[in-house]
């Protein structure tokens, strides 16, 4: 019967539990709320109190952190002035001077910073201070051919016997053919500058290489007073002092120290310097070992003939000296310089807008950046800006002889020249110019590594971004004839054509490109590779400290640095 009345009345029954049950609800919603509040509460007064607790910095440690920062610029300025330094004691920056002009001796011991405005003596529109006022005519001298074309034809003379494309170095460097009246604008004067310290640079470790491989080391026992070894990268001399027929004569055995066959030289005959003396103070004797070649690991024993090897009446040493080998055409390790372009990027820059010096930028128009327009000339064509169009160096290119893509011409007028190549830099500020270039080479493969050691090595910080490399299948301009092009009122070198199989085709090396490539055109080239190498290299702007700022005034501007003054008006010699 309960049951019943449970069943029947379970509505009302669950209807009066509601109640209960809110009030429980209300009760938890009031209570875990507050604790999760309380909660807070008391972690933001913990954190409120651990924060109040510390103290700032104070005057201490800023002035430690001012401490901080000027010894870091003094580091930075130590760097800037010490790889300064190191470029200009080195003759990175040595003027192109081939002439001993007093006038220009004193103009370039003044040591001009890069760009520093060069006026003539009756211009008064530039304070004396922002000026180097030049009173004899030193540009003129400057630009004189016993000057500049001399100190190119030196340069490039001293890298002999290296040949260079198509048997002329007025094919290969950029350089002023035509300066008209002689006194450039002194933005122009600074480009050239550039353009020959560049070319300087980037043709010294190849002269370097050379030089290393032709150079022998004494490896005789200390004891040693007639029998003498010398040994150098490609050779192991034993030499004698002996006597035969009444005089002194050097006989020798020659030992190939590589895995492959050597040539002995042009005209089946090998050259050696060989110093009797003090070679500070005296003359080397010429030594012919003749021969054509000499296999890998092989010794031979050369022919005596003692019309070659014996030495001069009188001479009577006791001991040798020094040992150098005399390349030639056909045994210098750097074989060919085919190609220098500066202001050419790498792949990964192609593209890259080149900018000009900062003194000859153009004023910035309204809302906009400074311009690159080059001064007095058009805007460069468009494409190809730095590197070429499709990206990477084409050792081969087949356009007019020192053109390259999106830049001006390497030979001509001093406007086309050097407002042409204006846009040069990747980056320009008050410390550092940075220059793309690329360098083509025809080198033995065995020294390779050598050559790209030799950039690295250079004071003009070139970094090494992309080097590409193939077997050189042509033949070499061992001979030159003509008037040599590119020479001051000579006619333009004509177009390089494109190579051909066993050599250039029509417009290629003088007389290699007709005929079939003979085997001893095999010898000389065997192991020959044709590379280009693609850098960066970093001038170093001059260093001048920062005046001290004065005491009233918090942040004041650098100012200007006057140029030193020779200190007496030196001689004035004719051009």
């Amino acid at each position: 019967m309960k049951k019943d009345v449970v069943k029947k009345h379970h509505f009302w029954f669950l209807l009066g539990a509601v109640p209960l049950l809110i009030f429980i609800l209300f009760i938890l919603l009031m209570t875990e709320p507050a604790d999760a509040v309380e909660e807070a509460s008391k972690k933001y007064d913990a954190k409120l109190k651990e924060t109040s607790s510390q103290r700032p910095p104070g005057k201490g440690k800023l002035e430690e952190l001012d401490k901080q920062k000027a010894e870091l610029e003094k580091r930075r300025d130590d760097l800037w002035r010490s790889n300064y330094e190191r470029q200009w004691q080195t003759g990175v920056l040595q003027w192109p001077r081939a002439s001993r002009d007093p006038v220009l001796e004193a103009f370039e011991k003044a040591s001009l910073p890069f760009g520093f405005r060069i006026v003539e003596a009756l211009d008064s529109t530039v304070p004396p201070e922002k000026q180097f006022v030049q009173k004899n005519d030193e540009i003129q001298k400057f630009t004189g051919n016993n000057n500049y074309f001399e100190a190119y034809k030196n340069l490039a003379e001293s890298l002999a016997p290296a040949l260079y494309e198509r048997g002329s170095w007025t094919n290969v460097l950029r350089y002023v053919t035509d300066w008209k009246n002689g006194r450039p604008p002194y933005e122009q004067f600074w480009l050239a500058l550039e353009d020959f310290w560049v070319q300087k640079a980037l043709l010294a470790p190849i002269r370097e290489v050379n030089e290393s491989i032709a150079r022998f080391d004494d490896a005789s026992p200390k004891d040693a007073t007639k029998k003498f070894v010398f040994k150098s990268r490609i050779w192991e001399l034993n030499i004698e002092l002996a006597t035969e027929s009444g005089a002194t004569v050097l006989k020798s055995k020659l030992k190939n120290r590589t895995d492959r066959v050597q040539m002995l030289g042009a005209g089946k005959s090998m050259k050696l310097k060989v110093w009797l003396d003090d070679p500070a103070t005296s003359q080397p004797f010429e030594y012919r070992i003749e021969g054509e070649s000499v296999k890998g690991n092989e010794e031979i024993t050369p022919r005596f003939v003692l019309a070659l090897h014996r030495l001069p009446a009188g001479t009577n040493p006791n001991r040798i000296w020094k040992v150098e080998q005399v390349f030639d055409a056909t045994t210098v390790p750097v074989r060919l310089v085919r190609r220098i372009d500066l202001g050419y990027a790498d792949s990964k820059r192609t593209g890259t807008d080149l900018k000009p010096p900062k003194f000859m930028e153009d004023p910035a128009p309204e809302g906009g950046a400074l311009g690159t327009t080059p001064v007095g000339g058009e805007a460069p064509p468009a494409g190809g800006r730095g590197g070429g169009e499709g990206g990477g160096f084409n050792p081969t290119f087949p356009g007019a002889p020192g053109t390259v893509a999106g830049s001006g011409p390497k030979i001509g007028t001093h406007d086309e020249v050097l407002l042409g190549n204006k846009n040069r830099y990747l980056e320009a500020n008050e410390q550092i110019r940075r220059m793309p270039v690329a360098v083509v080479v025809v080198v033995d493969q065995a020294y390779l590594g050598d050559l790209l050691v030799a950039y690295a090595n250079s004071p003009l910080r070139f970094h090494t971004t992309q080097v590409q490399m193939q077997r050189f299948r042509e033949s070499l301009p061992l001979t030159t004839t003509g008037t040599t092009p590119g020479t001051p009122g000579a006619a333009p070198p004509a177009p390089i054509g494109p190579p051909g199989r066993g050599g250039l085709g029509e417009g290629g090396f003088p007389g290699a490109g007709s005929g079939p490539v003979t085997s001893s055109d095999n010898q000389a080239t065997a192991g020959l590779v044709e590379v280009a190498i693609y850098g960066i290299v970093t001038f170093y702007e001059k260093y001048v400290p920062k005046a001290a700022p004065p005491a009233t005034t918090p942040a004041p501007a650098t100012p200007v640095p006057a140029a030193p003054m020779p200190a007496t008006k030196p001689t004035t010699a004719g051009n």
